[in-house]
């Protein structure tokens, strides 16, 4: 249902973060394109870490508005029930964290602002350590933003190269050179908290 007449909008925000701040500066960044483009209504589309960002941002626009400002909520290949590479680097690399992400996605990782033990903590499934007084992880955020009907009038979610050889090289390599990243598999809470 989206017309000819509609417009796109890239936000930028820091991209190695906890979705915490990634969602609350993607919904700046979409009131402030709002309030230049004159619009009431935006459709968001999130891949991987932004579809989690994007429900943030839902929540944060309805409270802020009053209204439910996102028609459309698209995520695609976003790690709604947790990442178990997320919960593998931290358990194994949280030493060096930042080196290992930065082999994977290059210098950025080190610009002003990016903080990949929170980028890592949002991304798995339970707490990282529900000793030190911060509550982290995907159940918590899942509670918080669950991008329902409430702040999404339409949601939905999309899995890519699930099925033979169609996946990213970088996630092929590390599903069969570092780490099994599919897990044991989902189950409520996280059952084998492998994320």
């Amino acid at each position: 249902d989206i017309n000819g007449g509609e417009r796109s909008y890239v936000s930028a925000g820091t991209p190695v973060e906890s979705s915490e701040v990634r969602g609350a500066q993607l919904a700046n960044n979409i009131e402030s394109y709002m309030a230049s483009a004159g619009v009431s209504y935006v459709n968001i589309v999130g891949h991987s870490q932004g579809g989690l960002d994007a429900r943030k941002a839902a929540r944060v626009l309805r409270q802020r508005k009053g209204y439910r400002v996102v028609k459309n909520l698209v995520s695609i290949s976003s790690p709604h029930r947790g990442s178990p590479v997320a919960k593998y680097i931290l358990d194994n690399y949280a030493g060096t964290i930042a080196e290992t992400l930065a082999n994977f996605y290059g210098n950025v990782v080190y610009g002003a602002g990016n903080n990949a033990i929170a980028a890592m903590k949002t991304l798995m499934y339970n707490d990282a350590d529900p000793n030190d007084g911060v509550i982290t992880g995907l159940a918590a955020f899942n509670a918080a933003y669950p991008g329902g009907s409430d702040d999404v009038m339409n949601a939905r979610s999309l899995m890519t190269a699930q099925n033979g050889g169609d996946v990213n090289p970088l996630l092929w390599l590390v599903s069969n050179a570092i780490y099994n990243i599919d897990g044991e598999g989902y189950c409520a809470g996280d059952c084998d908290n492998d994320g």
